[in-house]
This record gives C-alpha cells, structure tokens and sequence, in this order.
C-alpha cells in the first residue's frame, strides 16, 4: 500500500517537498539493517526488529482488539528518511513509537505528520510514550490544520546521560557519596556479591524472584501489586520478544539481594522495574552501580533510563523515588502524552489563511 500527498507546511502555504508514507511488512526487510536505520533514527525499544516481529502476538494474548501497521516515510525518489508504527485500538490510533526520522530530516517531523494523518484519515490519536525523551511535539502538531487538542499530560523521563561526563570515575565521583558507601557496604559485608545477567529465555529462571521480590517490596510500601497480572505479562513479553528480556540479579550466600528488569536496545538502556531484599545491606545500589557503569563501558553516549514522573522539579526533593535518582545526577527530558483529534481539511491549502 503506498500513499503519496501533497503536504502542507507551517504556514499553510503548498510545500514542494513530498513526503511519501508506504506499509511495508517486517519479512521483506533485513533486520540488522532495520534496526540500524532504527538507532540511526533515535527511536526507543519499540521500534526494535524482535518488538514489531510479534507485537500482534502480543496484543493478541492480551484479548486486546488492536491492529497493527508499520509505515516507512520517504522523501524525493522515495528515498527512506525513516519510518513509524500505528497501533489502532477502541477506535484511537497511537503513534506507537512517534514518528522517527534520521537526524538530517528531522526538520520534516510536521510534514510528515501531516503526511501520515492524510494517509490515516480523520479519527482520534494519542502520540507520546511514557519512555520516549522525544521533545513534546505540542508545538508542531498545533500547526496542521483540523488537529484539535483533546488532552495533554506534561511529564519528564529520567535518567542518566553520561555524555554528560568525560569518563566512568568521574560520573562515579559525582554522585552521591551515600550511594557510594552503601555500594561498598555490600562488598564488604558480602565479599563473594555477584551481578549475573541472564537474557531471553534464560531469564525465566529468575522471573518467579523478580515477581516475589516485587511483591514484597510494594506490601512494605503498601502498594497494591497483582502478582498474577505482572507474572502473565513477563511471560507474555518472554513468548512475543524473548530477545528483549534481561533479568539482572545481584547475589551473595545464595541469597537475591537485588534484582533488576532492563532492556537495551543501541545506545538506551531501560530500567523497567526491580526489587531489593528486606535487608539487602547495600545491595541494590551495588547492583545499580554495576549496571550503569556496564552501559558506561558499552557506549561512553549511552543513556540509563530511571521512569518518569509528572512533578516539576522543583516538587522532587521530598520524594524518596526522584530524590535516589537525583542522587545518580538524572538528567530531565520533557515530553508530553497528547491525545487529539485530526479532521481532514476539505479545502485547498492555499486558499486557507495563513
């Protein structure tokens, strides 16, 4: 299926740029290349290859009623500048990993929105991803005709960006020293510690913990936690995508002192969840410690990502979670989750004004 349109820039004035948008099926495309053009592009774990293999597997697991399309942008001569994925459900279509192009077109990120809005049709749309550091695209989705903002929810990823430092030691002499003493703590207590990693479906053997030790965890918080649920979708995850599976464990005496859920994918690395021991006498920082600098030494650029959180930072000094990630030198990337309408403008462009 190929759409070509005549795209309309910020003014509303006729473009002679065109941007084409073409489904393409994930079996006619080589994966290391797609996943080259993938990091090239910037685009987080959901645009890997071995997540878009068997999205539909997954959602089809879930009983969610949801339709999939992966499109590829082009520009002049339908030369590839990136792609996106629409993941359709209840009637709304969500731009599943925003729309990634390379960095010399990125420039072109509202042409090619309205490029796939009219290749789409009119309808309701969420853009946005809780572990997307994507800029907020308010600004740019305001100026395309027939979008009606529906809602929009401000929030801020965190996590650590070392190209913020020259090197590994000095990232570690800049953050704070109490997480270096409980580190070493661990160490000492425990001189036979040990971080293992076990990958895709080697991580199994270690799922039960994460889940028990999660559980745990939240009934000293006082959380609510639904073991079952998370267990399902850890195995979900494991049958759709066992490539992206990685359970981290930091242990000593035979004993799980910490334990960590994370996904890499080129240069982002994402803490997804975890749990520490009752008393894990340091461990859980020995593990987090041992994680990022591993992401350290993998890429000197690379990014840890923390969560996210809907407090501006000014709010984030009194909240245990925030204030343990200030204590690693997070950074903050704005986003925005926006929902919106999109009604196709019937008009010529050029006669609508500016």
């Amino acid at each position: 299926m190929l759409g070509t349109v005549r795209t309309v820039d910020s003014v509303g004035e006729a473009s002679q740029a065109r941007i084409i948008v073409e489904q393409v099926e994930l079996r006619d495309v080589d994966p290391v290349l797609w996943d080259a053009d993938a990091i090239r592009c910037g685009a987080s774990m959901r645009s890997a290859y071995a997540h878009l293999r068997h999205m539909g597997l997954k959602h089809l697991l879930r009983g969610a009623s949801r339709t999939c399309r992966i499109v590829r942008v082009a520009g002049g001569c339908k030369q590839p500048i990136g792609h996106y994925t629409l993941a359709r459900h209840s009637g709304v279509c969500s731009f599943y990993d925003g729309i990634n192009l390379f960095p010399e077109y990125r420039d072109l990120w509202t042409k090619a929105m309205h490029a796939a809005l009219s290749h789409t049709g009119g309808g309701i749309f969420e853009y946005g991803w809780r572990w997307s550091p994507e800029p907020s695209r308010s600004k740019e989705l305001s100026t395309i005709r027939g979008v009606e903002f529906l809602s929009t929810r401000d929030i801020l990823i965190q996590g650590v960006d070392f190209s913020n430092w020259p090197d590994w030691d000095s990232y570690y002499r800049d953050i704070s020293e109490n997480i270096r003493r409980n580190a070493k703590k661990a160490s000492k207590l425990h001189p036979d510690i040990k971080v293992v990693i076990l990958r895709g479906r080697k991580s199994l053997r270690h799922m039960v913990d994460l889940v028990r030790m999660r559980r745990t965890m939240y009934q000293r918080k006082g959380v609510p936690f639904n073991p079952i649920r998370v267990m399902a979708g850890y195995l979900l995850n494991l049958v759709a995508c066992p490539e992206q599976m990685m359970i981290a464990t930091a242990t000593a005496e035979d004993r799980i002192l910490a334990i960590q859920n994370i996904v890499e994918f080129g240069d982002t690395h994402y803490y997804l969840d975890g749990a520490a021991a009752d008393h894990s006498d340091g461990g859980a920082w020995n593990l987090q410690l041992s994680m990022l600098e591993r992401a350290y030494r993998r890429s000197p650029s690379s990014r840890f990502l923390l969560g996210y959180t809907d407090l501006p930072v000014a709010d984030q000094a009194a909240e245990g979670l925030l204030r343990s990630r200030r204590s690693l030198r997070a950074s903050d990337w704005p986003t925005s989750l926006i929902r919106f309408r999109w009604t196709p403008q019937d008009r010529p462009a050029e006669a609508d004004p500016a």
